[in-house]
């Protein structure tokens, strides 16, 4: 009747008004740098996903900056941001680029990254051939430039993707890449995962610093701190 219909919705609004309460509604707007897309930012996020799955989370990529300034993110991953004062770093942690080649390219140079943990390459022989590398803009884009530069390196040929087109980019031919270690971390938050067969090189590009900000004039939610701490436990694992 009536009564016994109004009585269910005062119910499913009360219920709806708790899951409000604790953070359990509403979209969760992140923002991920081009360059680290891929691996750790997206295993973290499915743990947010697997904890609440009622949460819906829009993953967007751009200009995460101005997007941040704008208050239109709750949260954003980047690889050594230029920071306003309206923002907060939740989190910082300092992250090696790592370089790995196709099994094409390291037969031609003559290595075996699986037999030594890495092949005794350099620089040097990466730029020879053609590098995988992150797009211009990125923190990870210009720690490889200032490091080809100390080395006195020209770039040569180069294609620049997105972590999350890395996969594809580096399916077929003789070539190397450069990205944050984070693109290649393993499901299980225990490190890198090399299982799609690149061969690992033991070249020291530097690091990158991986931070999540935040809009200080935006509350944090309850799934944007369970995110944030998903983040900074894998990349704790990977320190």
């Amino acid at each position: 009747d009536v009564v016994e219909r109004h009585l269910v919705e005062f119910e499913d609004l009360q219920r709806q008004l708790g899951f409000l309460r604790d953070g359990h509604m509403g979209q969760l707007r992140i923002g991920i740098g081009a360059d680290i897309a891929a691996g750790l930012p997206l295993f973290a996020i499915r743990d947010l996903e697997e904890e609440l799955p009622g949460v819906p989370a829009d993953i967007v990529t751009g200009d995460i900056v101005n997007l941040l300034l704008r208050r239109e993110l709750d949260l954003a991953i980047l690889t050594n941001p230029e920071t306003d004062r309206a923002v907060e770093v939740l989190a910082s942690q300092s992250v090696p680029l790592v370089a790995l080649a196709t099994p094409g390219w390291a037969s031609r140079v003559g290595v075996d990254g699986a037999a030594n943990g890495g092949a005794r390459v350099g620089l040097w022989d990466m730029v020879r051939t053609r590098i995988v590398v992150p797009p211009e803009g990125t923190g990870s884009r210009a720690v490889i430039s200032h490091a080809l530069r100390r080395h006195a390196l020209e770039e040569g040929a180069t294609t620049s993707v997105a972590a999350s087109q890395l996969p594809l980019a580096m399916a077929t031919g003789a070539r190397s890449c450069i990205f944050p270690a984070t693109v290649f971390a393993g499901a299980g938050a225990d490190g890198i995962d090399t299982a799609a067969g690149l061969v690992p090189l033991a070249v020291d590009v530097g690091t990158v610093q991986v931070s999540v900000l935040r809009h200080g004039g935006i509350p944090l939610t309850r799934p944007g701190q369970i995110l944030l701490r998903q983040i900074e436990r894998r990349l704790n694992a990977l320190a």
